[in-house]
């Protein structure tokens, strides 16, 4: 049998545990705010596939649309809050101030993004190089796209033989018809093959995937970048999508949230993120 005073600091002990875990869960937010991309790119679809796990585990989340990576890092970045986004560009890249930075965490790399470079069918362009003098949509301000094609711009020694004015505003459908017509020569996307955006314009036969034939150079280039293969088929195996191996470039996409996060929604979006991902994937 307890003594009364060892029974009166058991009850205190447990009484303390109670009302600890139920302040912390007072503490604890319960609402996250997912910024994406726009509608049909893969950071979107990330976002409706993370929301019912989120609300599984008793966290709502709303799904905002933004124009890309970039913007969302900026808000992340200045405003804080309870959100988080999956960015598909190096933060140091797409952050111009540096103590912005300083604001973000990345709670890890999920999966490589490939950058999909479409042209013409009858261009038969073989490099990025060569599209010096063309007309490129290369995504809005604020996007993923928008940075790393500035990015290959610059390797490419190209940054002003480029029209890129003009196209700013096309969605991802209008950019295909743009293309297919002759409006624009290429279109610069990131995203994975199934995104509605991408899959529509490997399945156009007017438009094909340039290959970046100096991947690796590329890579060595800029720690942005990592060099990806596509074998022949791989994306669509009975129509033969693509036609022939392609390779290709693609970014890591990281989980990033604003630093000083709730480390209850850090453990439980590094859960999510782990079960959504853990399956291998093409990239």
């Amino acid at each position: 049998m307890l003594s009364k005073a060892r029974w009166l600091i058991f009850v205190g002990a447990v009484l303390g545990l109670a009302l600890w875990i139920l302040v912390a869960r007072l503490l604890t937010p319960t609402h996250l705010t997912l910024l994406t991309g726009p509608e049909g790119s893969t950071s979107h679809q990330d976002a409706l596939r993370y929301r019912p796990l989120l609300e599984a585990r008793g966290v709502s989340a709303d799904v905002e649309v933004t124009d890309g990576s970039a913007e969302n890092l900026v808000r992340l970045a200045s405003e804080g809050g309870v959100t988080v986004t999956c960015a598909e560009v190096a933060l140091e890249r797409a952050l111009e101030r540096s103590e912005l930075a300083d604001q973000l965490s990345s709670l890890g790399s999920l999966y490589v993004s490939p950058i999909w470079v479409f042209v013409r069918s009858d261009l038969r362009e073989s490099g990025f190089g060569e599209l010096a003098g063309r007309r490129l949509v290369v995504g809005a301000a604020g996007s993923a796209t928008r940075v790393m094609a500035e990015l290959l711009f610059e390797v490419n020694g190209v940054d002003d033989e480029v029209a890129t004015e003009g196209f700013d505003e096309l969605d991802a459908d209008a950019a295909r018809r743009a293309l297919a017509t002759g409006e624009v020569d290429a279109v610069l996307a990131i995203g994975e093959p199934e995104a509605p955006a991408i899959a529509g314009m490997l399945e156009d036969p007017a438009i094909e995937a340039m290959p970046f034939r100096r991947a690796g150079t590329y890579e060595r280039l800029s720690s942005s970048l990592v060099q990806l293969s596509v074998p022949e088929g791989a994306v669509d195996l009975r129509r033969n999508i693509p036609p022939s191996t392609l390779q290709m470039l693609g970014v890591p996409v990281q989980l990033v949230v604003p630093r000083g996060l709730h480390p209850a929604l850090v453990d439980l979006l590094l859960d999510v993120a782990t079960r959504m991902h853990r399956e291998a994937a093409l990239f």
